[in-house]
């Protein structure tokens, strides 16, 4: 991520702050991937797009929705969209192929 977009990363860091302060269960993995993490971003029109690979374990359903309520706090604090998406790590694994994994593991930057 380029030093001059602090807009986002601030946002990124206290998502990944945050899910570690309420001991979100089952986050394996975090990564910044797309337009912010190639240096791309244009300002607050730019999302900062994370992958959040999860456990098998955990309830699936039940994380995504605490991960977007944490994305809708930091959204509004900060001003900036973010989207989350994730995957169970078994699934993230056999999708290893697929081009959005890919992207996702080549050009991301790991937060957890």
């Amino acid at each position: 991520m380029s030093t001059d977009d602090g807009i986002h990363e601030a946002a990124v860091e206290e998502f990944v702050e945050r899910v570690h302060e309420r001991e979100t269960e089952g986050i394996e993995s975090i990564y910044l991937f797309g337009s912010v993490a190639r240096g791309e971003a244009r300002g607050r029109d730019s999302d900062a797009d994370l992958f959040v690979v999860l456990s098998d374990e955990v309830d699936r359903r039940e994380t995504e929705d605490e991960l977007r309520d944490l994305a809708y706090e930091v959204m509004i604090d900060h001003d900036v969209a973010i989207s989350v998406h994730s995957q169970k790590r078994s699934r993230f694994e056999e999708r290893c192929d697929h081009p959005f994994v890919r992207r996702v593991t080549d050009e991301g930057i790991a937060y957890a």
